[in-house]
């Protein structure tokens, strides 16, 4: 019967202990760091990408010789617009390595390299040449 189970049941258990007082149950480790900040990465590598008119334009115009340089300052506040979920410890982790001694700016075109951000040859320059070739084989047919 019902009864004569749960008798049984509490019987055992009280003989050896429940398996989550015992501590049986194994406990999730938290992923490993390196795990984490990829995933911070591909975040911000598709949150540019599908932003990438508007956050190239904000590049353009903090960056308008384009030096490849921005200041840390202005590269915060733009990422800041398409990726707010980044931590002001995980922004200093990103910048970190693209930094540029000479000027204290972030060499921001190598750190959207490294992101894995297709970027055309003309994006950062003007038109792109791809962009530029297209249209003129247009205007030819």
């Amino acid at each position: 019967s019902y009864h004569k189970f749960l008798d049984l049941f509490e019987e055992r258990e009280s003989l050896m202990g429940h398996k989550w007082l015992n501590g049986t149950k194994k406990i999730k480790k938290p992923p490993p760091l390196v795990l984490a900040w990829d995933t911070v990465e591909d975040v911000l590598s598709d949150k540019i990408t599908e932003n990438w008119k508007d956050f190239h334009k904000a590049l353009q115009t903090c960056d308008p010789k384009c030096t490849g340089i921005i200041s840390r300052n202005q590269l915060r506040k733009i990422v800041q617009i398409y990726c707010p979920s980044l931590s002001d410890e995980q922004f200093t982790k990103l910048c970190h390595t693209f930094q540029d001694i000479s000027s204290d700016g972030i060499l921001y075109r190598m750190l959207l390299k490294n992101l894995g951000v297709a970027v055309l040859p003309g994006d950062l320059t003007g038109i792109s040449t791809q962009i530029s070739k297209g249209s003129q084989q247009r205007e030819e047919k």
